[in-house]
Order: C-alpha cells, then structure tokens, then sequence
C-alpha cells in the first residue's frame, strides 16, 4: 500500500489518490455520485462490460462513499474524508452499544493508536476502513447481545439487516453470522433436541 500523495500542504484538502486501486475506488464513487452509474470499469473510458463495471465487490462497498459524495461532492479527498468519518461513527457506536465504564473508556482511546493498519488506511483511498469500521459495529452488536441487552428491533431487524450488509461489503463478515444466531437463540432457549 502506498501514502496518498498530497498537492498542497493541507492535510486532507487535495490529497490524490497514487496507486491504481485508489485511483479506480475514486473513479467508481465519482461516477455513481455524478451520473448514477459507472460508464466502463472506473467511470469514462466505457471500454469494459456495463455488468461488471464495479469489480469483484459489486456496489455494496461504494454505497457509503456515494451517499457521502452526494452531499460533500465527489472529490480526489472524498475516500479520506469518508473512511475518517466511518471511524469515528463506528468507534461512537461501539462506546454506545458496549457502554464502558470510565477505566474501560480510557483502555478503548489507549488501543486506539495502537491501530497501526487502520491509521495507515483511513489516510489512503481505499475501501479498507469501511470493512474495519462495520467490524467495530459488529463487536459493539456482540458484546451488546452477549449481556441481553437490545429489544426485540435491535435483536431481529437491525442486526440482521445489518450484518447482511456487513457480508455484502466484504465476504469475510459472515463469519459473525452463526456467533449472532447461537447468540440470540441462546436468549430465547430454542435449541433444537
């Protein structure tokens, strides 16, 4: 992975992407953002089947990005300014759905710089901190279902639409799926003899 080249000195305000999957990341939100589709495989070339315009992640991943880029505008900055504010709403959700007390809260800010890989990340344009932060919320959904706490729309409306969009994003998050079934028929005692 390489650092996002930067053409001023501001920190967030002209940063360009500088590897070609950034550069195609970008392409693909700019695109769905100005015209509602991709036109070829990164948005101008249309060069490439229309079908198999967003790669092997499929639109799921570019969601986020294009709703941010819908209301800040497509930019080169707009996948730095998008994975920072994912970070930061996932991390508020977790505190939110874990409830630490104050010794906890102060070990959660502690481990934070200790994230080498999702700092490196969050300053790139990459879809990376997106899947990082749908694993926080995912954690914070555990831990919340672990103590039986959520009510009947946290439990079977939010955390399974939720989830799914989760695996949609990135494939790996599936493994969370049997976690959340044992732990919610564990609640309810519907264990199949």
């Amino acid at each position: 992975h390489s650092f996002p080249t930067r053409r001023s000195s501001d920190l967030i305000g002209n940063i360009i992407p500088s590897v070609s999957d950034e550069y195609g990341w970008y392409m693909q939100i700019e695109s769905f953002a100005k015209y509602g589709k991709i036109f070829g495989n990164y948005g101008y070339d249309g060069s490439a089947a229309q079908l198999a315009g967003t790669a092997s992640w499929g639109i799921f991943p570019l969601i986020p990005y294009i709703l941010i880029a819908k209301v800040i505008g497509a930019n080169f900055s707009i996948m730095v300014i998008s994975n920072l504010i994912f970070l930061i709403i996932a991390v508020a959700v977790f505190i939110i759905f874990v409830k630490p007390d104050k010794k906890q809260l102060i070990i959660i800010c502690l481990i934070q710089p200790a994230l080498f890989l999702v700092g490196l990340y969050s300053l790139g344009s990459m879809s990376e901190c997106l899947r990082f932060a749908l694993s926080i919320i995912i954690a914070g959904i555990l831990v919340k279902l672990l103590r039986k706490e959520g009510n009947f729309a946290f439990k079977y409306i939010f955390v399974p639409v939720f989830l799914t969009f989760s695996v949609l994003c990135y494939l790996l998050n599936a493994i969370w799926i049997p976690v959340y079934i044992f732990l919610v028929l564990r609640m309810k005692k519907r264990w199949v003899k």
